[in-house]
């Protein structure tokens, strides 16, 4: 009976041991319980809407609120390719179901292509949202826990309301994961490396560590160089120390973490990624990253850059009203609900029209996927991709033939071929690129693989297509 006793003890002390080993080995178990922080930061995110300048459909992201602790907000921040379709028709959506809801128009203040930056300001504080804390991203190190807060589309697909544009804090879709490299360096931006995943509607909203605090603003992912599909746990948020810059460049109070705290922080440091007139520091980019700020050929784009004006606050408010925007979100949720595929920089189908008489097609017919042309030169036309297309300018080597002067394309600027994983979409040296439906540009001449439903567009965006 004495050994048996003798046994239970130590038993009982060996299983305490292992407990204790298990808790210093892998300190991530204790992470299991709920996060209040993040939970809370859910309050500072807002569902970004941008009109179409024909009013006829939207491109949708994700934002987040920056001002002072306690007070009501009207600063938030996002992507520039969340926005760049139309500065002029950019808004806030804090809820909306049915034919109504909460919806502010928004001036777009500043903006960067490089980086992937937009700060919007609203002409009435809101106190329904709550300002999310700053921390420099040179804090952060790899395997360090991170949390992505957003409107991903895919979210609102499985959503029975999905369709309706859900905005709620409730709506709000956090998604785990950790830092997988301190610094990447891609498309002219500093980057954190990260694996939690984000998705079509995430861009632009915010990548928080466990204490809730801002270190990036969630903006793409990365492809296989090999086939050109998406690289499952490797996407990028850009560094928010460009937005903490610009913020103390141009006198605006709002949270920055200090040791472990959060104090509101007022301006002294110098190098705001947007420069002068909102452009960013360096100068003018010299090519687009899926918006139509620097068009190509000259072209002038006026609107949210600023460029040449000395005041980066010369707020250029929406001239849509709030009652027409309420029509286009009603005709937004009526097209959701024939085909949900609304996403950062996603338009939905584009009316069909007849081409201009200049725009000519040569395409090979064929069975299988179709190219449908949804704005621009093309818009309503259809094409089958059969044997493969090449878009650009130069009728002896493209099938897709743009008029000589079409600005932004090139000479042969993309191509497209039918495989056995979908189609393959592939850059052909464009001098102002081609670019997928979320803003990442293709790097020339590495395909990218492409399935029904998904979108592309050439050089700033005016020309989109979609695969069918």
């Amino acid at each position: 009976m004495e050994n048996e006793q003798k046994k239970r003890r130590g038993m009982t002390a060996l299983l305490c041991i292992l407990a204790m080993a298990a808790v210093q080995l892998f300190p991530g178990i204790t992470a299991l319980a709920a996060n209040p922080a993040v939970k809370d930061a859910r309050q500072g995110i807002v569902r970004v809407v941008c009109i179409s300048k024909e009013e006829d459909g939207a491109w949708t992201g994700s934002g987040f609120a920056v001002g002072t602790a306690g007070q009501p907000v009207s600063m938030f921040v996002t992507n520039h390719h969340v926005i760049a379709e139309n500065p002029d028709g950019v808004f806030i959506v804090l809820d909306y179901v049915g034919d109504g809801g909460t919806i502010i128009p928004a001036a777009v203040v500043a903006t960067s292509e490089s980086p992937d930056l937009a700060i919007l300001q609203i002409a009435t504080p809101i106190s329904d949202r709550i300002p999310l804390t700053l921390l420099s991203a040179e804090s952060v190190e790899v395997t360090q826990s991170v949390f992505a807060l957003g409107f991903p589309s895919v979210a609102d697909s499985l959503s029975d309301a999905g369709e309706e544009l859900p905005s709620t804090i409730d709506d709000v879709t956090v998604t785990t994961g950790t830092v997988t490299r301190e610094k990447v360096e891609s498309s002219g931006m500093t980057c954190l490396q990260i694996d939690t995943v984000i998705n079509n509607g995430n861009s632009g909203g915010p990548l928080v560590n466990e204490d809730g605090y801002v270190v990036g603003i969630n903006t793409f992912g990365a492809v296989n160089q090999d086939d050109g599909t998406r690289a499952d746990g490797t996407n990028l948020a850009v560094y928010i120390d460009y937005v903490i810059a610009f913020f103390q460049e141009n006198n605006i109070a709002f949270e920055l973490a200090s040791a472990g705290s959060s104090d509101s922080l007022l301006p002294g440091a110098d190098g705001s990624p947007f420069g002068q007139g909102g452009e960013p520091a360096g100068g003018q980019q010299d090519q687009p990253s899926g918006g139509q700020q620097n068009q190509p050929s000259g072209e002038g784009t006026g609107g949210a850059d600023n460029t040449g004006s000395d005041d980066k606050w010369d707020a250029v408010y929406t001239a849509i009203g709030v009652g027409v925007v309420l029509i286009a979100l009603i005709c937004i949720v009526s097209m959701r609900r024939r085909k949900k595929h609304t996403s950062a920089g996603q338009p939905p189908p584009a009316a069909p029209s007849a081409p201009p008489v200049q725009a000519q097609s040569s395409v090979q017919a064929g069975p299988g996927y179709k190219l449908a042309a949804e704005a621009g030169l093309m818009a309503g036309e259809f094409y089958d991709i059969g044997n493969g297309i090449i878009i650009g300018r130069d009728p002896a080597r493209c099938s897709l033939i743009f008029p000589a002067d079409t600005p932004g394309v090139s000479a042969c600027h993309c191509e497209l071929r039918a495989v056995s994983q979908g189609v393959m979409l592939t850059d052909k040296g464009s001098s102002y690129g081609t670019f997928l439906e979320n803003g990442m540009r293709l790097t020339p001449n590495q395909p990218y693989t492409l399935q029904k439903a998904e979108g592309f567009y050439l050089a700033d965006g005016k020309n989109r297509f979609r695969i069918m």
